[in-house]
């Protein structure tokens, strides 16, 4: 399974990314064809200050794919 760490707007710290690999790695034990994941941190500048913070995660599949944020 091939894990993509990716930052929107800003840098992804090294620290973060290293929990986000760890908390997508789970993936495995629900499904058995993920090929791919993605997680994109976003920080959006016109929301407000709660609700800046976004993570989205997108689970590839063989015939489709997963989205939650």
């Amino acid at each position: 399974m091939d894990i993509v760490v990716r930052g929107k707007n800003r840098p992804v710290p090294s620290r973060l990314d290293a929990v986000a690999r760890e908390i997508a790695a789970r993936i495995a034990k629900f499904t058995h064809d993920a090929g791919r994941v993605e997680v994109d941190f976003a920080e959006q500048q016109h929301r407000r200050a709660s609700e800046a913070q976004l993570c989205e995660i997108t689970v590839h599949l063989k015939k489709h794919f997963v989205k939650a944020h």
